[in-house]
């Protein structure tokens, strides 16, 4: 892996230089010292991975503004130019709840270091691996105006090693906030914290064990989450490749099936399309009251009341559309609507329905973050034929980069015999059984995502669990088994 210095100051360079080249690292010799530089070097040297700092690199802007314009306009020209081949790893001192961070983020800046004193540790396994959301899943969202109680799990010795810090110099250019060093842990060597981290569900343990409590904060509401089992967070974002495929159903299928698991589930429903979600549970009924989020970010003025449709023991992020308009981007900002997945991202799963708007800035940026897109297509023959001849179109260039990071599971809605069906597609398809039309009917009528055909319920579960193998551990799903198949 090529690695380019663009950090600024002589002795960071010299510091992260060695590191970097003692773990194997390939590092440019030409180092960056100034942004205008930037763009000449990377043409140049074609870097796998390009390293900035937010202040030591000078720019020929003044204002702060303009600077962080500045960092953002290259950040998305190398997106654009390089088609995301380059990782972009950014150093900074500051606050955690920066909205610059968040907007950093939905550019797909997956590596932000943002205390003062960076663990040299930390940094260097962090990019021996894939960039992945989960490290910046809480950056950025100080507009929402979150309150954390901190829990303390991370035993301190004092021990201060291979941390880069800058000089006093610097120091007094860069002054902290009074007291955020004191609050910050120090970490005396690394570890995953996702993979340490215990989340799970409201309530039930899934086995018996000493557990403890924490306390999350969600628009000031508190939430009481028992730990039980390790479970990294993870982003799913559901697509369908034409209008009326049935990629709403199979998103609605996916986050039900977490929930009988008991693994906490947040459920976001694209704001720029039609709503279905909110009159397909009956909303109008259950909760008239109800206005979605989106709504709060986009007329902060109002003073909108904050809430959540919660059912099935999922966090519903969608908008109710009596009392909201299909959102537009000018309306509704695209970063802002990021920043919002970023906040309600305290469950460890969380599903985005785009539904067949493939080409929006939401569905790119959504999709560019996402841990797995499920590409939803059924059996019209028609629509098979024109995914299997569109093969230069935008949307299958997006499919086959999806595919090289393995980041693709193409989903055949409503499938007939599986002989068939191979025979339309040309992937390695999951197939979904069709479901009777009054079986979908009934569940409809109440309200409900779960099936009330005796016969159904029983298999409802099971349909869709091959889709889920993989996250959900397997111990968890044993533990369930007999409750998901006698319901």
């Amino acid at each position: 892996m090529r690695v380019l210095l663009a950090v600024g100051d002589p002795n960071y360079v010299q510091i992260l230089r060695g590191h970097l080249v003692g773990i194997g690292f390939d590092v440019i010799e030409n180092d960056v010292f100034h942004r205008r530089f930037l763009q000449e070097i990377i043409e140049m040297e074609q870097p796998d991975t390009v390293i900035l700092h937010d202040t030591f690199l000078p720019s020929d802007f003044d204002s702060k503004d303009e600077q962080e314009e500045e960092i953002l306009s290259l950040i998305e020209y190398w997106r654009i130019q390089y088609r995301d081949r380059i990782r972009v790893v950014y150093l900074c001192h500051r606050e955690k709840s920066d909205p610059f961070l968040g907007k950093l983020v939905a550019r797909n800046v997956l590596d932000i270091f943002y205390t003062r004193s960076i663990p040299t540790q930390l940094l260097l396994e962090q990019l021996k691996k894939p960039a992945e959301f989960a490290n910046v899943a809480r950056l950025g969202v100080g507009i929402y105006e979150f309150q954390e109680e901190e829990i303390e799990e991370v035993e301190e010795d004092g021990n201060q090693e291979n941390m880069i810090t800058p000089s006093a110099d610097e120091e007094e250019e860069e002054k902290p906030t009074k007291g955020i060093l004191e609050r910050l842990p120090k970490i005396p060597q690394f570890h995953n914290p996702l993979k340490d981290k215990k989340i799970v569900v409201e309530r039930p343990t899934i086995q018996k064990q000493t557990v403890k409590k924490e306390i999350k904060i969600h628009f000031g509401r508190n939430q009481v989450k028992t730990i039980g089992v390790s479970l990294p967070r993870q982003l799913f974002v559901v697509a369908g490749w034409q209008p009326r495929v049935g990629s709403t159903f199979i998103a609605h299928q996916m986050a039900y099936a977490f929930s009988t698991h008991e693994i906490g589930v947040t459920y976001m429903e694209n704001p720029y399309r039609r709503p279905y979600t909110y009159e397909r549970l009956d909303g109008e009924i259950k909760q008239p009251e109800y206005r979605s989020l989106f709504q709060r970010i986009s007329t902060p003025e109002r003073n909108t009341p904050k809430m959540v449709l919660h059912t099935h023991e999922i966090d519903f992020v969608v908008p109710n559309p009596l009392h909201e308009p299909i959102y537009s981007e000018d309306a509704l900002n695209v970063d802002d609507v990021l920043r919002l997945l970023l906040s309600v991202h305290e469950t460890p799963i969380v599903f985005v329905d785009i539904g067949d708007d493939l080409s929006s800035v939401f569905a790119k940026e959504m999709m560019s973050v996402a841990n797995k897109v499920f590409f939803v297509l059924d059996h019209d023959i028609p629509g098979a034929i024109r995914y299997n001849q569109d093969t230069l179109s935008p949307e299958r260039f997006l499919v086959e980069q999806l595919k090289s990071e393995n980041r693709f599971q193409f989903i055949a809605n409503r499938s007939i015999a599986i002989k068939q069906s191979k025979e339309m597609f040309e992937e390695d398809v999951f197939y979904y059984p069709d479901i009777p039309a009054d079986v979908v009917y009934h569940s409809q009528l109440e309200g409900t995502l779960q099936f009330k055909d005796r016969q159904w319920k029983r298999k409802q579960i099971e349909l869709i669990m091959p889709l889920l193998e993989d996250v959900i551990p397997k111990e968890v799903r044993k533990k369930r088994s007999s409750k998901l198949f006698g319901l």
